[in-house]
């Protein structure tokens, strides 16, 4: 009995030693882990991939951990020439699902060279643009004069002061009309198509100023679009009158002093006429009464001397 219980004792002590610790297998049997990025985006594909030293990929088998932030979308198993050895690997491709900081276990990996498994990774998923610094532009006035006649015009451009590379022409432009401002009384602003000459300048925005009365005066805005923050500058325009307008606002003052003596003048002569007229048939009534009471008086005394 007690040579039964020293025999199960060593082949109990030899099988603990032939164990190795999860990772470690035998020198041939090596796992490694390579995935796309450490921060993947949610709804973005991501792909983690698991390296096998060993060159039949039917007789691998992987035993997956619980994930419920990453949705998986499928498994391929294929063999692979890596540093000119054939081995086994499992490409498996994700769809991330939540935002947030999560721990992806480890994988284990069964083969007829013996058991492993992978180390935990480390994940950090977040939305797109989520952790991205935003680019600040700051715009400028060009070709902006300090000084304008009323009814002049003048072309400006919205530029920036770095010149773009061709990356920045052809995407992350905001849309036509996005930099068109409100508009005050008393001024004309008409928004131009950028060519593509102006954009190699690195202008956003074109457009063709015609003040008509008093300065322009736009404020300065702030605006976004996607993850670039543009800074706009107010514009200040000192605008005068032209000389032919102060001309005919010189000659309408006098056209309208002149109507207006001519109108008090007219209404005394009109007055003094009217006046003249009533004085006219006073006389005219006082004669025709004087003339008639002669006659009735020279009728009566002829009457009576009969």
């Amino acid at each position: 009995m007690k040579k039964i219980t020293v025999i199960i004792l060593l082949l109990s002590i030899n099988f603990l030693i032939d164990a190795q610790p999860a990772g470690q297998t035998e020198e041939n049997f090596l796992v490694s882990v390579q995935y796309s990025s450490e921060n993947p985006i949610i709804g973005r594909p991501w792909i983690f991939t698991i390296i096998v030293d060993y060159p039949n990929p039917d007789e691998v088998t992987l035993v997956s951990p619980m994930f419920g932030f990453l949705a998986l979308e499928r498994i391929a198993k294929s063999p692979r020439l890596i540093e000119g050895r054939l081995q086994t690997a499992a490409d498996y491709r994700f769809i991330p699902n939540r935002t947030g900081r999560f721990t992806l276990e480890s994988f284990a990996i069964i083969c007829p060279s013996g058991v492993a498994s992978t180390e935990p990774v480390f994940l950090n998923i977040h939305a797109e643009n989520e952790d991205a610094e935003p680019v600040v532009l700051q715009l400028v006035w060009n070709n902006a004069p300090a000084r304008l006649e009323a009814g002049e015009q003048a072309v400006l451009f919205l530029q920036s002061n770095l010149k773009p590379s061709a990356e920045d022409i052809n995407s992350g432009r905001p849309p036509y009309g996005f930099f068109v401002p409100e508009v005050p009384a008393g001024l004309i602003l008409q928004h131009l198509q950028l060519t593509e000459e102006d954009e190699e300048t690195g202008a956003f925005a074109k457009f063709v100023l015609i003040p008509l009365e008093g300065n322009v005066n736009l404020p300065s805005r702030v605006l976004r679009h996607e993850n670039t923050i543009y800074q706009i500058p107010p514009l200040r325009i000192t605008v005068t009158n032209r000389p032919e307008t102060d001309f005919i606002q010189a000659e309408s003052k006098n056209f309208q002093n002149t109507t207006r003596e001519e109108f008090f003048l007219s209404s005394n002569m009109a007055e003094k006429n009217q006046k003249q007229r009533i004085m006219r048939l006073g006389y005219f009534y006082s004669v025709f009464f004087l003339v008639i009471i002669i006659m009735f008086i020279c009728l009566y005394l002829l009457l009576k001397k009969k």
